[in-house]
């Protein structure tokens, strides 16, 4: 996924319709939830792929609660798989909080997930297994490349008919 911040955005849908879809088959009840409230995947992922990893670390940074090593894991697995290994560390922080988020309503979903999550125990320095659970949560290369396959059809399709 180079160039994602292209004038026209191009890949960074791909990667939003790419990631709901994932969403959509790996986590059906949530993603019918974010969809009925009126959340979309493009509101919150940016600021996660921005400052989310990085930002949790002024929360949780204190002399003896460092988690240094939790985010230069995140940003070693990115480096060497890419996007696709950001994505499967979203898929599993939407797994991990589902059950939470599938209580809330439209403001309290976009308050989480943009600002208390950073606050969370989930990027505290005790939770260093995520990656480990993320490195276990595998979306198959295939998959991306056939959904990326479907956007594009969807997009000629859409072209076609304008």
């Amino acid at each position: 996924y180079s160039l994602i911040f292209t004038k026209d955005l191009h890949k960074l849908k791909v990667f939003f319709y790419i990631f709901k879809r994932i969403i959509s088959l790996y986590e059906p009840e949530l993603s019918s939830h974010l969809n009925s409230s009126g959340i979309d995947f493009s509101y919150f992922l940016p600021p996660w792929f921005i400052t989310l990893f990085a930002g949790s670390h002024q929360h949780h940074n204190t002399e003896n609660d460092d988690n240094s090593n939790l985010l230069l894991r995140i940003l070693d697995n990115f480096i060497l798989y890419g996007w696709k290994s950001m994505m499967e560390l979203c898929c599993v922080i939407l797994h991990l909080y589902e059950s939470y988020l599938m209580n809330l309503k439209y403001d309290g979903m976009m308050h989480f997930l943009i600002n208390e999550i950073t606050k969370s125990d989930f990027f505290g320095p005790k939770n260093i297994k995520l990656i480990e659970i993320s490195l276990d949560f595998k979306i198959k290369k295939k998959l991306v490349k056939n959904i990326e396959a479907e956007y594009l059809q969807n997009l000629k399709v859409k072209e076609t008919m304008d």
